[in-house]
């Protein structure tokens, strides 16, 4: 990520480095509209997990997180 890392960022990056190894956590931030502005995925995974993002609701999720009230908080949006 080449940007300035905010606090909440930074506690993603901590709860990175507590996972197993064998783990992949990326970080994705994105802007109000829907649209990828910064991601700690590797430039090879990034169009298919942003696929896959859009395809399973996980966009869906965020932008009713947005609109919500309580939108100050890292959102944490995962599939199995």
């Amino acid at each position: 990520m080449s940007q300035t890392l905010t606090p909440g960022e930074e506690n993603l990056l901590l709860l990175n480095s507590l996972l197993p190894s064998n783990e992949q956590f990326f970080i994705w931030a994105y802007s109000a509209e829907g649209t990828c502005v910064n991601t700690s995925c590797p430039v090879s995974d990034r169009g298919i997990l942003e696929l896959c993002f859009r395809l399973l609701g996980g966009l869906e999720k965020l932008q009713a997180y947005l609109q919500s009230e309580e939108n100050n908080n890292p959102l944490l949006i995962g599939s199995s």
